[in-house]
């Protein structure tokens, strides 16, 4: 079965813009299985989040803000690099509301194909 994992996150790694995570396979040794664990924690706890970033857009741009600063946090140190800069993208154009918009939809299109994938890796108990 870890082969499994190991192959199933290679080849997710190698054909997808989503996850490059480089850096923290080295800090986990290479354990794939721990940084499939880590990426369960992390549609654990921030995949349930997008309702909330979503309703936060609409109505609560202070919170909407911090929640894309803790997102961000999070996603570059999973190594979730197109999250992590699409998050930045809107920090960055936060008076522009026509890229924010852009931004915000493309990154709940690929948080959406990230947690699919997740879910996928998830099925390889």
């Amino acid at each position: 079965m870890e082969n499994e994992i190991k192959t199933t996150l290679k080849n997710y790694i190698n054909s997808s813009v989503i996850i490059q995570p480089i850096n923290i396979l080295e800090i986990l040794s290479n354990d794939y299985n721990a940084y499939k664990r880590l990426l369960l924690k992390y549609r654990n706890k921030y995949g349930l989040m997008i309702d909330q970033f979503n309703d936060e857009y609409q109505n609560d741009t202070e919170s909407y803000y911090k929640t894309i600063h803790q997102l961000k946090g999070i996603t570059g140190t999973i190594g979730a690099m197109k999250l992590y800069e699409l998050l930045t993208e809107i920090e960055q154009n936060r008076e522009n509301h026509e890229l924010l918009e852009i931004y915000h939809n493309e990154f709940n299109k690929s948080h959406n194909e990230f947690l699919e994938f997740i879910e996928k890796l998830d099925d390889l108990n």
